[in-house]
Parts: structure tokens; C-alpha cells; sequence
């Protein structure tokens, strides 16, 4: 198989795992569907949002989320995604960032000393 053939499926089963993610957690009913978006997300790049603003705006965002039924489904599709801005699944981007860091020692294929 060429590297480029091996790519194109990678790229191919990458789509495919984020769509079937993305299609579960709005299947299961997210409580942010209701809700105006903006609050989940950040500001437009050239409408810079001071920190305590972004701050609230962050906390209101995880008080939707902590009751949210689609909860687990959205945090499944942000670990995938890696999103760079906004609230997923309760957690700010930075924190999901941070999440798919940590990768726990009894992982498949890892070595454990």
C-alpha cells in the first residue's frame, strides 16, 4: 500500500469515527439544541472577550451541560474533534485539550515497567 493510498483511508476512517460520534450525541437529545450558541462558543476573532466576561459566559455554558443527556455522547465527539474554542460536554476547550493529553498506562499497546 502506497503512503499516499494509506493516508487518503486514514483520512476516510478519521471522517467516518467523527461522524458516527457527531450523529450518537445528537441522538441523544443535547440540551444545548435549545439554547443560543453563542453561549457556547467564543465571540467572533475580531470581537475580542475580556476574561471575566468569557469566564461567565463559560460557567453558564457548563450549568446547561451538567444536566445534559447527551453529555458523555459530546465529550466522545470533543476528544475526537479536539475542538479549539467553546463548551463541550461541561469542559472549555483548553480542558479537552488537556484530557486528550492524558492517556491512562493500561491503554492497548502500551507498555507498562
Amino acid at each position: 500500500m502506497s503512503a499516499r493510498s494509506w493516508l487518503r483511508r486514514t483520512y476516510i476512517e478519521r471522517d467516518r469515527r467523527e461522524r458516527a460520534l457527531r450523529e450518537a450525541m445528537l441522538a441523544a437529545g443535547p440540551a444545548c439544541a435549545d439554547t443560543d450558541a453563542a453561549l457556547f462558543t467564543a465571540p467572533d476573532v475580531f470581537e475580542p472577550e475580556p476574561v471575566a466576561v468569557r469566564q461567565d459566559r463559560e460557567a453558564a455554558a457548563k450549568k446547561i451541560c451538567a444536566a445534559c443527556p447527551a453529555r458523555t455522547a459530546c465529550l466522545a465527539y470533543a476528544l475526537a474533534i479536539r475542538p479549539t474554542e467553546g463548551v463541550w460536554a461541561g469542559l472549555s476547550a483548553t480542558e479537552i485539550r488537556a484530557l486528550s493529553l492524558y492517556r491512562p498506562a493500561s491503554e492497548p499497546g502500551r507498555e507498562v515497567a
